[in-house]
């Protein structure tokens, strides 16, 4: 069995998917995933699963500094977008900046120092499961998926880095001489590299009550498991940008709770599935034991009528 991991992008309601991960632990069915794909910072909890240590990445998050999260003064960005917003966008853009100066983001200096920090980027270079993440070519207008663990070490920092570049927020990142930001542009739930990955089930965690797949025909041949927050994560300013301990600890947790409540009836059948070949397997491997000693029997007493038929022509 094949498991495919979809992480969304959704800032501080990232850490949400620290608990679907404790959750899948426990399950059992961690290492049965061969695949994981994020947008955002569902890409950088994408490489802290790849190397495979839920309890660093529960600190980390629970660790987040200030000096880690953008809090700073956003004149400077209002310019450029008085230089190249059309009217129709520029009073909401500037109202928008404005609300993020009072709260916060990963900068990239920020994000760089939880990368090198905490994330050996050669072991996901080399990483045995497929790793993606999302990014927006803003040179050619499309999302891409780049896989990780092709790529190395500083191509991945890099990688990580463009799959967060909020637009007006941060620069955009250069890779191979096209520009990048934000994954969520495109596609905040990055599912098509997990499916075309091979896995027989695709276990999508969104960060939305909201967030909805509207084309789930077009992943056939595979069984798409949705976790989804049973209680509101937040806003843009409430949940998004929300990175306070508080937060992260009560989003750990609901993303535990949430996964048991949804992986338990499916657990349960494959259980009983699972003991039933076994009892299956055990069923053919002992009809094989008793063949096989019937067949040695009938050959050991032919062995002794063709002694007895030799012994009496002498």
């Amino acid at each position: 069995m094949k498991i495919g991991l979809a992480l969304s992008g959704g800032g501080g309601k990232g850490s949400y998917q620290i608990g679907v991960w404790r959750a899948l632990r426990e399950f059992g069915l961690e290492p049965y995933i061969c695949c994981v794909s994020g947008t955002s910072i569902g890409a950088l909890n994408a490489v802290l699963f790849a190397q495979g240590n839920l309890e660093l990445a529960e600190t980390i998050w629970k660790s987040i500094r200030e000096d880690q999260i953008f809090s700073l003064n956003l004149n400077w960005k209002k310019t450029h977008a008085i230089t190249k917003l059309p009217n129709n966008y520029l009073k909401w853009v500037v109202s928008f900046l404005d609300r993020i100066a009072e709260h916060g983001w990963f900068s990239h200096a920020g994000l760089q120092k939880i990368i090198k920090e905490n994330i050996n980027l050669s072991a996901v270079s080399s990483s045995p499961i497929d790793l993606y993440a999302t990014c927006f070519n803003i040179s050619r207008w499309e999302t891409e998926y780049f896989q990780l663990n092709t790529h190395t070490p500083k191509e991945i920092e890099q990688i990580l880095l463009a799959s967060s570049a909020l637009p007006l927020i941060f620069d955009q990142i250069i890779i191979k001489g096209n520009d990048y930001c934000d994954g969520g542009i495109g596609d905040n739930l990055p599912i098509q590299p997990v499916y075309e990955s091979g896995a027989d089930i695709i276990i999508a965690v969104h960060l939305s009550r909201d967030s909805v797949i509207n084309n789930k025909e077009a992943y056939q041949n595979t069984k798409l498991i949705e976790i989804v927050p049973m209680e509101n994560q937040g806003g843009l300013f409430s949940g998004t940008l929300d990175f306070s301990i508080e937060g992260v600890k009560r989003r750990m947790e609901q993303g535990y709770h949430d996964t048991k409540q949804t992986l338990q009836p499916f657990y349960q059948f494959m259980k009983t599935q699972h003991e039933f070949i076994q009892q299956v397997q055990l069923f053919q491997e002992q009809a094989f034991l008793d063949e096989r000693k019937t067949l040695v029997e009938e050959k050991e007493l032919l062995k002794e009528e063709l002694q007895q038929y030799i012994h009496k022509g002498r």
